[in-house]
C-alpha cells in the first residue's frame, strides 16, 4: 500500500483528485477497522482488569475491617504511654521544685529576721537550732538541705551577735543621753567581764584561716554567753 500510494496525486485534475479520495478512503478504512478490532480485542482484557480492581477493593475493605481496630488499640496504648510518661515528668519536676522550695525556706529564715530585734532573732535561732530535717522531705537532696541548715544556723548566730552588740550600744547611748553625762568607764562587774570577753573573741572570730567547725563552736559558745549576759 505504501508503494501504491508513494507517488503524489495530481489533485489539480478531476481524475487525479478522484483517485486521491479513493486512496484516502481505502487507507482510512483500514485504520478505523484496526481501531475497532483493537477495542474488540481489548474489551475482555479491560473487563478482566476492572473485575480485578473491584475484587482488590473488596478484599482491601474487608482487611481494613480487621486491621483498623488493631491499629486503634495500638495507637490508644501508645497515647496512654506518652500521657503516663508526660505525667511522670510533670510529677518529677514538681517534686524537685517542692524540695528546692523547702531548702530556700531554710535559707530565707535569715533574711526574714535580719532587721528584727535581738529577741526575735534569738527566738528564730533557737527554732533553727532545734530544727530536724526529715530525709523523706529532701530525698536525694538531703546533703544540700543539711548544708543550707548549717549555713543558716551560722548566719543567724552572726546576725544575733551583731544585733545584740548594736542594741547594747544603742541602750548605752540612750542612757548617757538621759543622764546628760559624758561616757564613763564605771561599768558593772558583769559588763566589764562582757567587754573583756567580747573584744578578743570578736577579733578571734574573724581570721579567714579559722576552720568552719572551730568558728561554729566559738560562735555557739559566744551566743550562750550573750544569752547569759542578757538574762
Amino acid at each position: 500500500m505504501r508503494s501504491r500510494y508513494a507517488a503524489p496525486f495530481d489533485v489539480a485534475t478531476a481524475k487525479g483528485i478522484a483517485l486521491a479520495k479513493e486512496a484516502r478512503a481505502e487507507v482510512r478504512g483500514y485504520r478505523t477497522a484496526l481501531e475497532t478490532l483493537r477495542k474488540e480485542i481489548k474489551a475482555p482484557a479491560l473487563e478482566r482488569c476492572r473485575l480485578i480492581d473491584d475484587e482488590a477493593k473488596r478484599i482491601t475493605a474487608e482487611r481494613l475491617k480487621i486491621e483498623e481496630p488493631i491499629d486503634q488499640q495500638i495507637k490508644a496504648e501508645e497515647q496512654r504511654r506518652e500521657a503516663e510518661k508526660a505525667a511522670k515528668a510533670r510529677a518529677e519536676t514538681a517534686r524537685i521544685a517542692a524540695i528546692a522550695a523547702r531548702i530556700s525556706g531554710i535559707r530565707n529564715r535569715v533574711s526574714a529576721v535580719a532587721n528584727q530585734p535581738a529577741a526575735a532573732i534569738r527566738a528564730e535561732w533557737t527554732q533553727v537550732q532545734a530544727l530536724e530535717l526529715a530525709p523523706a522531705d529532701f530525698e536525694e537532696f538531703m546533703p544540700d538541705a543539711i548544708t543550707a541548715l548549717d549555713e543558716t544556723r551560722a548566719a543567724l548566730a552572726t546576725v544575733l551577735l551583731e544585733r545584740v552588740a548594736y542594741e547594747e550600744e544603742q541602750a548605752r547611748l540612750q542612757a548617757e543621753r538621759e543622764a546628760g553625762n559624758k561616757p564613763d568607764c564605771k561599768l558593772s562587774a558583769k559588763r566589764k567581764a562582757h567587754c573583756h570577753f567580747r573584744r578578743p573573741l570578736s577579733g578571734f572570730l574573724l581570721p579567714a584561716n579559722t576552720s568552719y567547725m572551730k568558728k561554729k563552736i566559738i560562735k555557739r559558745y559566744f551566743i550562750f554567753y550573750i544569752l547569759w549576759y542578757n538574762s
